[in-house]
């Protein structure tokens, strides 16, 4: 809020006062000010940490990097944000903080193989690629007080044997697009133009927080080999779809570089100014 704003909304509830407005609507302006004051400290701390840590560009650093050096790099930049981190640490970033790595030991090719002849299906080799590094990958932020993280050979299923009652719900939406929405890949697709009746044959290859998930979709693949990966995330109103899981580990590094770096800057805020003020 500028200070314009702001002296506008002091001015507003003083007139009100004198005009003899009730208590609680000249309570409700001074509440609503303070809030958005307070949502203006944030943004403007959160641009200050940002500029003393900057925020990775992942985009494409695995095909000009290779997924050994990204996975370096976001293994590196979740440890500095936990190590930088001026709050109280949770159990799982404790656990990754002492044993100094969000990645797993790799899957050896009995893993990779024994999860193809469960699920019936050969993986995409952007899939079994990132097992071969790293038997899934844990989550240092809380989604709905949960760890969204990438779950390991022996963790990763069919969505129908997790959530049956998650793939109901979205069918009886009716979600299904025709065939000219559902080519659409990039940032020109529609993440509501989903095909709801792929779910129910789709492999869950990180748990289900919230109603979001990681999907794989066998019944979409590529001349490459690789098979569609949905991000059926909650924040989504429907997927974010990829012809391979790549842009998706991108994205996942990316995203929990800024939710760790939030929880900093609303520590800090938290200190400075107590909590937000709730909505009135």
């Amino acid at each position: 809020m500028n200070d314009r704003r702001r002296l506008l909304l002091i001015a507003a509830a003083t007139t009100l006062a004198s005009l003899g407005v009730g208590a609680y609507a000249v309570s409700r302006l001074r509440t609503d000010a303070r809030r958005q004051a307070w949502q203006d400290a944030r943004k403007d701390a959160y641009q200050k940490l940002q500029a003393q840590f900057p925020a990775p560009e992942t985009d494409g650093m695995i095909a000009r990097d290779g997924l050994a050096a990204f996975l370096r790099f976001w293994d590196a930049q979740m440890l500095l944000r936990l190590q930088r981190a001026p709050y109280t640490l949770d159990g799982q970033q404790r656990d990754i903080l002492h044993s100094g790595s969000v990645l797993n030991p790799p899957a050896s090719a009995g893993d990779i193989g024994a999860l193809q002849d469960r699920l019936g299906v050969r993986l995409p080799p952007s899939m079994r690629a990132l097992l071969a590094l790293s038997n899934g990958i844990k989550a240092t932020s809380d989604y709905a007080n949960e760890k969204f993280d990438f779950l390991r050979c022996a963790q990763i299923d069919w969505l129908n044997h997790i959530d049956q009652g998650l793939i109901d719900i979205w069918n009886k939406e009716g979600f299904d697009a025709t065939d000219a929405e559902y080519s659409v890949y990039g940032p020109k697709q529609d993440s509501v133009k989903i095909r709801a009746r792929y779910m129910k044959h789709s492999i869950a290859i990180s748990p289900v927080v919230d109603g979001g998930v990681y999907l794989l979709n066998p019944q979409i693949t590529f001349a490459d080999g690789e098979m569609e990966v949905w991000d059926f995330s909650v924040k989504l109103p429907g997927a974010n779809r990829y012809q391979s899981l790549y842009p998706l580990l991108e994205i996942h590094c990316s995203n929990q570089c800024t939710e760790l770096d939030g929880q900093h800057v609303d520590y800090l805020l938290k200190q400075q100014l107590g909590p937000i003020p709730p909505r009135t």
